[in-house]
């Protein structure tokens, strides 16, 4: 019943997602690791996010520490995200996009050095003061024709995730604690000859689960702009990947996935006072401050900012140091009482420290709360 419901919301966003670009590439969300979930406000800065979590799946997956600051019972049945990419834009045919979700229909409609490819990520969570959880569900795919030989990158993952918080010396010093259980099936498939049998997104991909701890910490000072200094281990002592599963993504396995080291995310949020009831947020990062990636600290560094107005229509940009004019990220958000909309424009690093492949996206993410 889960395999269908993964093929169903493939469809669904290779159909509604036809208007959308910038290149994909299946694998780990980004090469410098950070959180596996990625909500269109923080990709729009540039992923200088950890300070400015504040609702259940933020706090779940990008800085625990937010828990104990949640002030309300709440509950998202729906938290959505869709993402697609210039490859398959631009090869895009009125009567071949959909069939983006099987490979051995889509591959022959492919050729040359382009990789369409389409994503989406599911998180309906629930949460309270100082508790919450929630479950992630993601699934990227793209492909490539060059010959009649089929390369495509696949990455499927879900995770349950649950996780506390609380607070300290009136609140100036929060503490959180978020046990995620990473169940996922990935990797990059090269040169198969499009005659083969079978053929498909999920064949020879490495495939295990792991349970990864992540802890974070939120100092509030009492001064001006009102700076929150913030720090998340991700991965303490190690996620260590054993073949087992709770979802059979993958078929003809091809081995476990690579144990993920621990890594530090540190942060600084500044919230400047602005009159007339808006609201303007700064925040700066520096991702992987263990150099886990072996990525430059200049790469690793990003800063963004938000401006409300009136707390409902939001404006966001962000900028990722190492990257030239290629690290300006941008969005746009509505902020309802029942829900938020939002829009990114944005880059992640997915190549290697000697080899860079900065690719664009874009994002679409809807969150509905029923209470």
């Amino acid at each position: 019943m889960i395999s269908r419901l993964l093929k169903d919301w493939t469809v669904w966003v290779g159909m509604g997602m036809v208007a959308w670009s910038g290149p994909s590439w299946a694998g780990a969300r980004n090469s410098i690791p950070g959180s596996r979930y990625l909500s269109a406000r923080a990709a729009a800065m540039a992923d200088a996010f950890v300070p400015l979590a504040d609702d259940g799946a933020s706090a779940l997956f990008y800085n625990p520490a937010a828990l104990s600051s949640l002030k309300r019972l709440g509950g998202e049945v729906l938290n959505i995200t869709f993402e697609s990419n210039n490859d398959y834009v631009s090869g895009f045919a009125p009567l071949d996009f959909f069939k983006v979700t099987s490979l051995p229909s889509y591959a022959p409609t492919l050729e040359g050095s382009q990789f369409p490819g389409v994503g989406y990520s599911i998180l309906p969570n629930f949460y309270a003061n100082g508790f919450a959880f929630g479950a992630l569900l993601q699934s990227r795919v793209s492909a490539r024709n060059e010959g009649g030989q089929v390369s495509y990158r696949s990455s499927y993952r879900f995770i349950p995730s649950i996780g506390t918080g609380i607070r300290l010396a009136n609140g100036i010093f929060r503490i959180g604690y978020s046990l995620q259980f990473v169940s996922k099936a990935e990797g990059e498939v090269t040169n198969v000859p499009i005659s083969s049998s079978p053929l498909g997104y999920n064949q020879q991909l490495s495939q295990g689960s792991a349970l990864s701890h992540n802890v974070g910490v939120n100092i509030s000072l009492p001064v001006t702009y009102l700076p929150v200094i913030s720090a998340v281990a991700r991965n303490v002592g190690g996620a260590r990947y054993q073949s087992a599963s709770l979802i059979p993504f993958a078929r003809n396995v091809t081995g476990v996935p690579a144990d993920e080291e621990m890594t530090v995310d540190l942060g600084l949020g500044l919230a400047p006072r602005v009159a007339g009831g808006d609201a303007l947020n700064f925040a700066f990062q520096l991702k992987d401050a263990t150099n886990t990636s072996g990525f430059k600290m200049i790469d690793r560094f990003s800063f963004g900012a938000e401006y409300a107005i009136r707390s409902s229509y939001v404006f966001r940009v962000g900028y990722g140091l190492g990257s030239g004019i290629d690290g300006i990220n941008a969005g746009l958000g509505f902020k309802g009482r029942k829900g938020d909309f939002g829009l990114a424009w944005y880059r992640e690093e997915l190549g290697t420290p000697v080899a860079p492949d900065r690719e664009r996206r874009w994002l679409m993410h809807y969150q509905l709360r029923v209470f």
